[in-house]
């Protein structure tokens, strides 16, 4: 099946939370309609909302769509603009070299 968001690859820390549990985990890649989350994420299934607080970012709804391994898929309850996308790739690029907020703009 072919996405309908284009992803970006990322290397962001997030916190996770649920009726379940809490957890800290990485966003692998985003777009704005969901992102990939990498982790101890075995204590949430799909179906399941939750509310994700990526770094730099306020906390967001989103739904479980998939869960394999150490990784799941997540669709924001509501899109993120392509400028925030955009933006946390250059800052969080997935080789890990954070840049300071004022060289990626």
């Amino acid at each position: 099946m072919r996405r309908k968001h284009e992803r970006s690859r990322v290397a962001l820390g997030a916190h996770l939370r649920s009726v379940k549990t809490t957890l800290n985990l990485s966003l692998a890649d985003i777009s704005t309609a969901g992102c990939q989350i990498v982790g101890v994420v075995d204590r949430i299934d799909p179906g399941q909302l939750i509310v994700l607080r990526p770094e730099g970012l306020g906390e967001m709804g989103a739904a479980v769509i998939w869960q394999r391994g150490d990784r799941a898929g997540l669709e924001f309850d509501f899109p993120i603009r392509q400028e925030i996308v955009d933006c946390l790739s250059r800052i969080y690029p997935p080789d890990g070299k954070k840049l300071p907020v004022d060289v990626a703009a």
